[in-house]
């Protein structure tokens, strides 16, 4: 084999190393409207807030709860004595050193307290059914801005479809009126007024799309996923009633929103 047959193999191979060593691009993360639901009913930080609340005030009833019981102590001491003690063998007085512990247990109960610790306890077990009624209400709250989520994509859509309608629409009038100017039947002014036309709508256009990226970015702040990962979102066609479960059970990835 001669050397200037190598060149196209060379070539050959470090192309086909380039194109292996490029990582592939991962795939966009499909999530279902009852997905998105479950993430935002348990990331959004007011549940999360809610969920830390739970904690401490079930912690407070536990202490309050424990007050109830007797205190029992334990405690262990020691000391050492140096001096001169008399020794009746002897009959004189020797240097001695005396070593010492003592070790002990008690018990303390608090037999009436003037119903303070009943008292507590009552507030504290409020407390948990409050922090557990903020926990629903933002569970509820985070359902609610999904959906919105959902809704202001469909309602950008929407506003991007007529936009670009309008633009078709523009633009087979200025067509029209492009043929009416070459007859003379209409004046060049009215070929000019109606390419101003044309631009407005296709700058409504463009404002429709920035409109729709926006609300596709805020769709997606509720549930915590990860900003640099694609996402596809599905719902059902009745989307207000998904939100229950027997419409979320009826959920179909055919019917897409954005």
């Amino acid at each position: 084999m001669r050397r200037t047959d190598l060149i196209p193999m060379r070539a050959a191979a470090f192309l086909f190393a380039l194109v292996t060593a490029v990582p592939v691009a991962a795939q966009p993360r499909v999530v279902p409207l009852a997905e998105a639901l479950a993430l935002a009913r348990t990331r959004t930080t007011d549940v999360l807030r809610a969920d830390a609340q739970i904690q401490s005030a079930r912690v407070a009833v536990e202490a309050v709860d424990g007050r109830r019981w007797p205190s029992l102590g334990i405690y262990v001491g020691g000391g050492q004595r140096y001096g001169l003690s008399f020794d009746q063998t002897s009959g004189g007085l020797t240097q001695a050193t005396v070593e010492t512990i003592d070790v002990g247990v008690s018990a303390e109960y608090v037999v009436f307290d003037g119903f303070a610790r009943r008292a507590e306890a009552r507030a504290a077990e409020a407390g948990v059914r409050q922090a557990e009624l903020s926990r629903s209400r933002a569970v509820q709250e985070a359902t609610v801005v999904v959906l919105q989520g959902y809704l202001a994509v469909a309602q950008a859509d929407a506003a991007r479809r007529v936009a670009e309608e309008d633009v078709a629409a523009q633009r087979d009038l200025l067509a029209e009126v492009t043929a009416q100017v070459e007859l003379g039947e209409r004046a060049a002014y009215e070929r000019a007024q109606q390419q101003e036309r044309v631009a407005t709508a296709q700058a409504a256009v463009l404002a429709a799309a920035r409109d729709r990226a926006l609300a596709e970015a805020r769709r997606g702040r509720p549930m915590g996923l990860d900003p640099e990962q694609a996402a596809t979102f599905t719902a059902p066609d009745t989307l207000w009633t998904a939100a229950l479960p027997a419409g979320v059970a009826g959920e179909t990835d055919a019917a897409r929103v954005g």
